[in-house]
């Protein structure tokens, strides 16, 4: 499940999603199932990463250091988010330093 963090007046709050029959929890999308180069693919592959949210939670700067993924890989991740979410992008949801 992922944590959603806001900030009010410079004071993170942590939202937490309701689960109700209306609203059941979303399928994470395997990185494997993503429109993704090859070369993206094996950098995250190879940094940890399982699912597409997870790069949400990391901002643009966060994900260029990791290894052998550059601006052509960032691009990718972002097409691929932009696509799935409209109204999301990389960075959203990323965990604030406490």
């Amino acid at each position: 499940m992922m944590n959603i963090i806001v900030y009010i007046d410079g004071v993170p709050f942590k939202l937490v999603p309701a689960v109700t029959e209306e609203a059941p929890l979303k399928r994470q999308t395997s990185i494997d199932d993503c429109e993704l180069r090859t070369r993206t693919r094996n950098a995250l592959r190879a940094d940890g990463f399982l699912y597409l949210e997870q790069a949400l939670e990391m901002s643009e700067a966060q994900l260029l250091r990791i290894p052998l993924l550059g601006r052509r890989g960032l691009q990718d991740i972002k097409e691929a988010v932009s696509c799935r979410w409209p109204n999301s992008h990389v960075g959203q949801y990323q965990k604030p330093d406490l």
